[in-house]
């Protein structure tokens, strides 16, 4: 599996409050989630995009928001 350059680019350009837990938990939910070999900015969920503009971030939702918009 590799990051796009855009993907790594978010992955430098965010804050990361919760420090290596939360990017451990991104990286780990950027794989799985990714429908090819390679990881992009989409697939990390670190900001809205214009795919997904009322949705947010995936960490901000609840498992229930999350299950209904990725399913």
């Amino acid at each position: 599996m590799e990051f796009t350059p855009q993907a790594l680019e978010a992955l430098k350009e965010h804050a990361w409050p919760g420090n290596v837990r939360e990017l451990d938990h991104v990286i780990e939910r950027a794989v799985l989630m990714s429908s090819s070999n390679s990881v992009t900015a989409f697939d990390l969920a670190l900001q809205s995009t214009p795919d997904w503009p009322s949705f947010g971030r995936l960490e901000e939702m609840s498992l229930e928001e999350a299950e209904r918009l990725l399913i």
